[in-house]
């Protein structure tokens, strides 16, 4: 959908079932360079940045609507395009309506933020949600003012073309919103660097978020990426319940999901425990593998054949490593492949350090719970994390300590819900200021915040306070959000303990003085680079460039803050290591400001125990 009509070109592409083998559901047009460049052209001359928020909060709930109406189509889509199961597919459908009703409510509390006009998002999403990953992305930069061009996975065309129709039927106008299939490269790489997109809103593999930083070092790319996330399994523990969070949290959609888990971290008693390993051997055995169209399913097909990855390690021990469940492919369909589970596995292996995407997991003896967690943290990524254990001191620590986004105790770390558990990660498993999906900061990272002009001798004394008292009143704090008897949910923010500053001689010593004051109020060590004029601050200064960007680069996903645009070769250095660039002047006012500075953390707690809310009530 281009121009507001259907664009058929000579180059199309099949669609097929991951359930049957070549069989082909539909037929779709590929766009080229000319056609995206009418797009991007279209969605530049776009009105929707001037709607205000009653009614773009008005048109989301419209969506949400259609949303519901459109159920029954959206999961037969998903059924037969990415092989999900009735189950997992009707969540999603949920997930993307709660997404439409809770950025309208969002936007109608935050009515200050807007983008400059002619601002063009892309929104690249992913196969495993074609559903509710597209809407979040589509919906949140639509909030913000942004015209959207809309490019799903290739394996997901049929699914996002019926979000398409129900955004269209729920009020969203064509011009503001424009959907694009084309080939990864070269016609994606072409879209990505074309100077008319602004922002790229995506969800997708590390590696993904790694190509578009090379193609354009100082793209605004805002990124939920890949994980390798754990259950940590403690000798105080229901283990019995443990088991059945790791079979739900591993084997869901075949361990399709970027949250699912892929490592299973026992205390020595645990995974000794000749019991505990029967029944986890029992339970994932006992799931059935099939086809998507068999309602008894409960671990599908894959989207395609074995990765290398995952076929290494479906047909490769490591050493030290044994089956306690062997894991098997099917002979007519090889997307059909029964659950592993892996013994054995050590500190730094293939298996502890590899995305698998499919259904192996990992279990891996610690002596202890701290080691447990130097296990869980000893990976690139940090998305998801889980704990079982029913002790209040090990849970404490454990949260202390752990490197995720997303912390579950005594539950599975798949499903996250919307307002209840804002969904996003750390480290390698997210790209961009970081504020987490389906949470109360996702538009304000979106949003292009215009301030009135000031005094600029009143600049660091005003932000100043504006830092303190929202780090104070908000930052500081701990939020319960949509808690349920026998579940706690809550967010709150850890500062980035390092952000290294580039400073150019063009830069205004306010707007220094307003990022040393924001840094000063959550405890930030700032690192310098680039001019020495601030060494007299007492902060620490790197000698040369040279300097800067060895440190940058031996930094795991360092943070870079500059105020005007760096020289583009260093900045193409520093992507190099999958560092954020953040080019921002600073805001006065901290709600926005410390955003930059901090970085969210959901945590999900089930306190009961079958019916047992251990005396709450609350």
């Amino acid at each position: 959908m281009i121009e507001n009509k259907n664009i058929v070109t000579q180059k199309t592409e099949s669609g097929i079932d991951p359930s049957r083998a070549h069989f082909s559901i539909y037929t779709y047009a590929l766009a080229e360079k000319e056609e995206i460049d009418h797009a991007l052209a279209f969605a530049k001359k776009s009105t929707w940045y001037t709607k205000d928020t009653k009614t773009k909060s008005s048109l989301f709930k419209n969506v949400a609507s259609i949303l519901r109406k459109k159920r029954g189509v959206l999961i037969q889509a998903m059924l037969c395009e990415v092989g999900k199961n009735i189950q997992e597919a009707d969540s999603e459908v949920s997930e993307a309506i709660d997404m439409a009703e809770y950025y309208a409510r969002v936007l109608e509390e935050h009515q200050t933020g807007q983008v400059a006009p002619g601002s063009v998002a892309l929104v690249v999403t992913p196969w495993n949600f074609p559903c509710s990953i597209p809407a979040s992305g589509i919906l949140a930069s639509l909030a913000c003012g942004y015209s959207v061009i809309f490019k799903p996975s290739v394996e997901a065309v049929l699914v996002g073309y019926r979000l398409l129709e129900a955004l269209y039927e729920g009020g969203i106008p064509k011009d503001a919103l424009q959907y694009l299939m084309c080939k990864d490269d070269p016609q994606g790489s072409y879209l990505i660097s074309h100077p008319s997109v602004n922002t790229v809103v995506m969800t997708g593999a590390t590696g993904t978020a790694r190509h578009f930083l090379q193609l354009r070092s100082q793209l605004k790319l805002f990124a939920e990426t890949g994980g390798k996330n754990s259950i940590i399994v403690s000798k105080l523990s229901d283990r019995d319940l443990a088991v059945r969070d790791i079979i739900h949290s591993s084997f869901g959609y075949s361990g399709q999901k970027c949250s699912a888990c892929s490592l299973v971290i026992c205390e020595e008693e645990v995974y000794h425990d000749k019991r505990f390993l029967f029944a986890l051997r029992d339970a994932a055995r006992s799931l059935k593998v099939g086809t998507s169209w068999d309602l008894a399913t409960k671990v599908g097909p894959l989207i395609h054949n074995p990765s290398p990855h995952l076929l290494r390690a479906i047909t490769t021990l490591e050493k030290g490593e044994s089956w306690l469940l062997a894991p098997t492919i099917d002979y007519e369909n090889q997307k059909l492949i029964s659950p592993g589970i892996k013994l054995g596995v050590t500190k730094g292996s293939f298996t502890h350090q590899t995305e698998f995407f499919g259904p192996i997991i990992g279990l891996m003896c610690a002596k202890n719970l701290a080691e447990a967690i130097d296990f869980a943290n000893a990976t690139p990524y940090g998305l998801t994390a889980g704990l079982h254990s029913l002790d209040e001191r090990e849970q404490t620590l454990w949260l202390e300590k752990i490197e995720a986004g997303n912390c579950y105790i005594n539950r599975g770390i798949t499903g996250a819900i919307v307002a209840r558990q804002p969904f996003g990660g750390s480290k390698a498993s997210s790209f961009g200021i970081g504020m987490k999906g389906g949470g109360p900061n996702y538009l304000l990272e979106l949003f292009q915040t215009y301030e009135e002009s000031i005094t600029p001798f009143s600049f660091p004394q005003q932000g100043a306070r504006s830092y303190q008292y929202y780090w104070e009143t908000y930052f500081s704090k701990v939020h319960k959000l949509c808690s349920l008897v026998g579940q706690d949910n809550y967010l709150f923010f850890r500062p980035h303990p390092v952000i290294y500053l580039f400073l150019q001689e063009s830069d205004e010593m306010q707007d220094i003085a307003l990022l040393l004051a924001c840094a000063k109020t959550v405890g930030t060590k700032l690192i310098l680079g680039g001019t020495s004029a601030l060494q007299p601050y007492g902060l620490e200064c790197t000698r040369s460039i040279e300097e800067f960007t060895q440190r940058i680069a031996s930094t795991p996903a360092a943070r870079i803050r500059a105020l005007s645009n760096p020289p583009t070769s260093l900045c193409e250095e520093w992507a190099k290591s999958m560092s954020l660039l953040d080019i921002a002047k600073p805001l006065l006012n901290g709600r926005y400001e410390l955003l930059h500075f901090v970085r969210e953390i959901s945590v999900s707690y089930d306190y009961h125990r079958y019916g047992n809310i251990m005396g709450r009530i609350d």
